[in-house]
């Protein structure tokens, strides 16, 4: 009834009396606290028009009268440097200022990252297009170019373009820009507003299509191998491989044996000076020049026409015992703990000329023995034949294995070492062939940068003599 007067009692907090790490946002509604207070007489009753206000050392911060429910809602913001506060609400009516004030205890953080400080008492959160890793500046960054900044201190890499870590604002432009096309975005996104995964190796790994992994995606996943530099594909069965390249060194001994047998009769048979028809060992040389040209361009990232493409991979079929670019060795090699695969595939494609060499040797041998020519007959042959097996190899073999030799010597700079908050994990230079494995400059320094074959500086600096770790040991 609203003649009867009920005597108050008591002031209490509905909900809870303590707030923890609270911030005040500028320009925020969230910064406002909202404080429910029951205003109750004897037997609980509730007080109707009671002045309620809310003080913080003396000072007001609100004030608002009782329902008739007995409740007032108080709503105020604590401008505050961090630190823990005591906010009293009680009632200046007269009749109720001596009845003991309801305590809220508010504990006001510090900004955090993904926030900077513009004012000693207020925390700014970054907006999209915006960012912060140091909450002590007083101003956001711009997003960096080649990112996506979705706010705070999110910055995602654009398709194509690679990361070390979340605290790291250094993004580069993949090898394959294919390879970085991250197929969980939102995964991505709750990796790297998270301390922990956004500093481990599955951050890079999100970053990643799903054939790539690790340093700038320049790894294969298990059960996918390196057809050429940084392009990955599904294993073939391991059979089938094996099969592929027996076939394929057959045939390439085969032609290097044809090869041989025309030139030494182009050798043993002087052309008379009135034939102008071209023996058939000066119409090979130049096509096998030519198919080795050829190979080079069939290495280069084009999407060729079918037309063209089906004759390069065959091409690239039949020199695959020396050179990378139709089969991956990587599905065939053993996992070793002290041999790394990516050095025992640089260490195949280097053997495997000497190795077809000898079996070539060894063919010219059991020949020369089938014929039963004479001793002496049989070790002058035997020279004759060395001496142009190991020319016509050289001659088949020596781009591809040059290559092969030089790419000892080719790395991808990453990161540049870079002050806190903004710490990389890629610092330094990784070799092409294992983007894990870091190279540290061994006989002095030098480099120079040359366009690779996918756009990229490659960056030498002694890495035939530099002494290949893994990221985080010492040098």
């Amino acid at each position: 009834d609203a003649d009867i007067s009920v005597t108050t009692t008591a002031i209490t907090l509905i909900g809870n009396t303590t707030i923890w790490r609270h911030a005040n946002k500028l320009n925020e509604d969230a910064s406002t606290l909202h404080v429910l207070v029951n205003i109750s007489g004897f037997t609980g009753f509730p007080c109707e028009g009671l002045l309620i206000q809310a003080m913080l050392d003396n000072n007001p911060l609100a004030m608002n009268r009782s329902n008739e429910y007995g409740l007032a809602y108080v709503s105020f913001k604590v401008f505050r440097p961090p630190g823990a506060y005591n906010v009293s609400i009680w009632s200046p009516d007269a009749g109720a200022s001596d009845i003991p004030a309801a305590n809220l205890t508010l504990h006001i953080r510090g900004c955090i990252r993904g926030e900077v400080t513009p004012s000693p008492v207020t925390c700014q959160v970054c907006q999209q297009g915006y960012f912060s890793f140091d909450p002590s500046e007083t101003v956001c960054n711009i997003c960096p170019n080649n990112a996506n900044c979705t706010g705070g201190d999110v910055v995602l890499p654009l398709p194509g373009y690679w990361r070390s870590s979340r605290d790291s604002i250094q993004l580069h432009r993949c090898p394959n820009p294919a390879a970085c096309q991250p197929n969980a975005q939102t995964k991505l996104q709750a990796c790297a507003a998270n301390a922990t995964c956004g500093t481990s190796e599955e951050y890079k790994d999100l970053q990643c299509g799903p054939d790539y992994r690790d340093n700038l995606c320049g790894l294969c996943t298990d059960g996918r191998g390196a057809m050429k530099l940084f392009l990955c594909r599904q294993c073939m069965k391991t059979e089938y491989l094996i099969a592929l390249y027996t076939v394929a060194a057959v045939v390439m001994v085969s032609i290097i044996k044809l090869v041989c047998w025309l030139t030494q009769q182009q050798n043993r048979n002087a052309r008379p000076a009135n034939n102008s028809r071209t023996p058939p060992a000066e119409l090979l040389r130049p096509l096998i020049l030519y198919c080795q040209y050829m190979l080079i361009v069939s290495s280069m990232p084009v999407d060729w026409p079918v037309t063209v493409a089906y004759p390069l991979k065959v091409l690239a079929w039949l020199w695959s015992p020396a050179s990378p670019e139709t089969l991956s060795i990587d599905c065939v090699l053993p996992r070793s703990s002290t041999l790394p695969t990516s050095m025992q595939k640089v260490l195949y494609y280097i053997c495997m000329p000497v190795a077809l060499l000898l079996v070539l040797v060894s063919i010219e041998a059991v020949l020369l023995r089938i014929q039963h020519a004479r001793r002496q007959a049989v070790v002058v042959g035997m020279k004759d034949r060395l001496l142009a097996s190991i020319l016509v190899a050289i001659f088949f073999f020596l781009p591809s294995s040059l290559r092969n030799v030089f790419s000892m010597f080719a790395c991808i700079p990453i990161d540049k070492p870079a002050a806190a908050p903004y710490m990389p994990a890629a610092v330094g230079s990784y070799w092409v062939f294992d983007m894990l494995q870091g190279v540290s400059p061994g006989l002095g320094s030098w480099a120079r940068a040359a366009p690779g074959d996918y756009g990229v500086s490659w960056h030498t600096s002694g890495c035939a003599t530099a002494d290949i770790h893994q990221p985080g040991q010492a040098a």
